[in-house]
């Protein structure tokens, strides 16, 4: 039994922001939630980058997500090998195998889309979604966690701005794989291990960095004019390219 794959933290290139939310959580669905962790609702960072920009990018979560759905599929293949033995050599596709014995287990989608126009025709842009549970903790001790979020210059908002749509963001991001078996050691030393129900990667939020601040104003009624600025003091334009690794142990967080 191997444990779940791991994978360190990347960068995006810079992405136009829709829907961003990381001023305050939302929280339209959190009453309902059983687990303490997303009873706070969550912080959510969307951008669109079109294929060129976003082709490295993809890749790298393509492999994970192939990767950890091999990775699931072998071990099911072998805890069923184990109880019927006779079925060894038989699968030749372990994934395939899943599909067709393992009732119940849902294969979730990669964590990114292409979108369409109006006509539903694919198009060269794809959006990508980064979330974070705005509470954090243990049984004994959970508490509100704000998302850290800089701004052109590097430094941290002492508020963070209402983030309006096609603000420029870099957005870094933990890569996750699940519906392996994790296995570990309690406090006692007793063997535990935990496998989701589900198999797939997400892309949790870490950080954001704002390059270009389109700021909105929202007026009491919801129906007053909304006003737009553009940050003319933002970061200068980049290129896309490889999402960069970095050392999440590092007590700052560079862009």
């Amino acid at each position: 039994m191997a444990n779940q794959p791991q994978y360190k933290i990347f960068t995006t290139p810079p992405g136009r922001s829709m829907w961003t939310k990381l001023r305050e959580p939302e929280t339209k669905w959190a009453g309902g939630q059983e687990d303490p962790r997303k009873q706070g609702g969550y912080y959510e960072a969307i951008i669109r980058l079109t294929g060129n920009e976003s082709a490295d990018m993809r890749d790298v979560i393509t492999k994970a997500y192939e990767a950890n759905l091999l990775a699931a599929a072998n071990e099911y293949l072998a805890e069923y090998v184990e109880k019927k033995p006779a079925a060894k050599g038989k699968f030749k596709d372990p994934i395939n195998f899943m599909k067709e014995k393992k009732e119940g287990v849902k294969i979730n989608a990669l964590p990114f889309k292409q979108l369409e126009d109006d006509a539903g025709e694919l198009i060269d842009m794809y959006e990508f979604k980064f979330k974070m549970n705005a509470r954090s903790g243990s049984k004994e001790d959970w508490h509100d966690v704000d998302p850290y979020v800089v701004g052109p210059d590097g430094h941290q908002y002492s508020e963070v701005p209402h983030i309006g749509h096609e603000s420029l963001l870099k957005v870094k991001y933990k890569l996750n794989a699940y519906g392996c078996t994790n296995a570990w050691k309690d406090k006692k030393g007793n063997e535990q291990s935990y496998r989701a129900p589900s198999i797939g990667v997400s892309t949790p939020f870490y950080a954001c960095q704002v390059w270009d601040l389109v700021v909105y104003n929202r007026g009491g009624g919801g129906f007053e004019d909304i006003e737009w600025e553009s940050n003319d003091n933002a970061a200068p334009a980049m290129a896309g390219g490889v999402p960069s690794e970095f050392d999440d142990s590092s007590e700052d967080i560079p862009f």
